[in-house]
């Protein structure tokens, strides 16, 4: 690979390339360490190439070739996903927000499924909620639907599961932490025109349903379980944070991705995830600048 090591792609001789072939089926892992590092660092126009080249080849040498299209998409989407967090308020979406930081991630998804897949959700519940009124009985339509028959639930056994924070790990795994499962909840929601906010309460995210007639907190973590904002104040009361006004308000969508974000850079620090780390930092930093 020395020989290579200072090249761009489209300088590779024929020998140069049929050489990084012949690595492609190579079985020792140091080398598929250093052969998918540099194949990366010839950037996306490797892609196509190695797309070709690899057809009929061993399946090592199409592992290594989705590594390589995983670390270049996951560049890519993380690039992607920064330009998003420097957007204006008004031009931040939480859906599409939460894909991208999932797709910095898992670049190789498909989100079209996914959203597919919550509209699926959601049009099964407008089924259900044809001539449901008000909103006790609205919320345990969607409470027996998300948290019974779909079986969603707080990951009380690994709370620390960086998988808890991505959506389509959510989604796939039907576990997840207070603001992701708020997240889902929330989603929903919208789509069925529902007045649901988050309220970023310290400590623990919640749902808030509020109409002209009722008011109700709903915790996705612990099954939808709703709650009063006179049963909020007294858990905060409880609590090292104390109750304050804010605490019970509805926050921004960028607030939203600012705490999952947060939460992922805490969870990488602990497991000493450098390059996790520092990228989950830059997003921090890009959704923590005034607006």
């Amino acid at each position: 690979m020395t020989a290579v090591a200072f090249k761009e792609f489209e300088e590779l001789s024929s020998a140069e390339r049929d050489a990084i072939l012949v690595l492609l089926e190579d079985e020792d892992p140091a080398v598929q360490d250093l052969l998918v590092e540099r194949l990366v660092g010839f950037g996306p126009a490797v892609l196509d190439w190695l797309a070709s080249e690899s057809v009929g080849r061993n399946g090592v040498a199409r592992r290594r070739v989705d590594l390589v299209k995983e670390q270049l998409g996951r560049r890519r989407h993380d690039d992607a996903f920064l330009d998003f967090c420097i957007r204006s308020e008004s031009d931040i979406d939480l859906e599409e927000g939460m894909w991208r930081l999932a797709l910095a991630e898992y670049p190789l998804v498909s989100i079209a499924g996914y959203r597919a897949l919550i509209d699926s959700f959601s049009e099964v519940l407008n089924e259900r909620l044809h001539g449901v009124g008000g909103g006790k009985p609205t919320l345990s339509v969607i409470n027996r639907y998300l948290f019974d028959e779909l079986e969603f639930v707080g990951n009380d056994g690994d709370y620390f599961d960086p998988e808890n924070s991505f959506l389509n790990r959510v989604v796939d795994r039907r576990k997840g932490i207070p603001i992701s499962l708020s997240v889902l909840f929330l989603l929903i929601a919208q789509r069925l025109s529902l007045p649901v906010q988050g309220i970023g309460m310290p400590g623990h995210f919640l749902c808030r349903y509020q109409s002209t007639r009722c008011e109700y907190y709903i915790d996705a973590f612990n099954r939808g379980r709703l709650f009063s904002k006179a049963d909020c104040v007294r858990f905060l009361n409880g609590t090292e944070f104390g109750y304050r006004i804010e605490y019970l308000e509805p926050v921004s969508t960028r607030a939203i991705l600012l705490r999952s974000c947060q939460n992922l850079l805490q969870i990488y620090l602990r497991r000493g995830d450098q390059d996790r780390s520092c990228r989950i930092q830059r997003y921090v930093k890009a959704l923590s600048r005034p607006r």
